[in-house]
C-alpha cells in the first residue's frame, strides 16, 4: 500500500502551459484574419481588372437608328477580353434585355440600378466564373465574365 501523492504543478509549468496554449491560439486567429483580408484584397483587385474592360465597352455602346452597337474593332474587343490564364468573355445587353454582342448564353445578371456596378459569380458552360456586370444611365448592361483559376491559384 503505496500511498505516494501526486506531486502539486509547479508555478513555472501551469505558467508555461498556459503562455503556449494562448500563443497557439493568437497565432491561429492571427493566421485565420489575414487569410481572409489576404483574399479580400486579392479578391478586389482582380475584380477592378474584370471591371476596366466593362467600361471600356460601355463607353463604345452607340444607340443610333439601326438600334444598339459597340463601335470599337473586333481586334480591340479582343484585346479587352485577352488573357493567358483564364477564359473571358463578355455580353451586352439592351435595356429589354435583347443581345447586342458578345457571348448570348451568359445568365443575367442580378437587378441593379443604372450607373451603379456589381459583382457576382456565376456558371458558364459548366465552369465557375466571377462576372462584373455594369448598367449604363441608357440601361445598356455590359458583362465581363472570367474563370477562376488565377485567383484560385493565388
Amino acid at each position: 500500500m503505496n500511498d505516494v501523492e501526486p506531486k502539486p504543478t509547479s508555478i513555472r509549468r501551469r505558467l508555461l502551459i498556459f503562455l503556449a496554449g494562448s500563443a497557439v491560439l493568437m497565432v491561429s486567429c492571427a493566421a485565420v484574419a489575414t487569410f481572409w483580408v489576404a483574399l479580400h484584397l486579392a479578391n478586389s483587385a482582380y475584380d477592378r481588372g474584370l471591371l476596366d474592360p466593362a467600361f471600356d465597352i460601355a463607353d463604345n455602346v452607340r444607340l443610333d437608328t439601326a438600334g444598339a452597337h459597340i463601335d470599337l474593332p473586333e481586334k480591340a474587343l479582343e484585346a479587352l477580353t485577352y488573357d493567358q490564364v483564364d477564359k473571358v468573355i463578355f455580353q451586352v445587353r439592351s435595356r429589354e434585355n435583347a443581345i447586342i454582342d458578345g457571348v448570348p448564353d451568359l445568365p443575367l445578371p442580378p437587378e441593379f440600378d443604372p450607373g451603379q456596378h456589381l459583382f457576382f459569380n456565376s456558371n458558364y458552360h459548366g465552369e465557375k466564373i466571377r462576372v462584373a456586370a455594369l448598367r449604363s444611365a441608357s440601361g445598356i448592361v455590359v458583362q465581363i465574365g472570367e474563370t477562376l483559376h488565377k485567383r484560385n491559384r493565388l
